[in-house]
């Protein structure tokens, strides 16, 4: 389960106005059309859906909106 090259592209082209997206979010952002960067808990609620016992991420916490400015 990945990206492809194009989805990829896209996604950082974005850069912030990709929609932070928590699990809350999810529907949301899939009945919009838009296009999100997963939190932890969209990251672990989609990695239970495939069967995905343990994933890795990293910069919990310490990130904030508008930290770019």
């Amino acid at each position: 389960m990945r990206l492809s090259t194009e989805e990829l592209e896209r996604l950082a082209k974005l850069g912030s106005k990709a929609q932070k997206t928590a699990r809350r979010d999810i529907a949301h952002v899939v009945a919009t059309r838009g296009n999100g960067a997963t939190t932890v808990s969209a990251t672990m609620f989609f990695a239970s859906m495939v069967g995905i016992p343990v994933f890795v991420t990293g910069g919990i916490g310490g990130v904030h909106r508008h930290g770019e400015h």
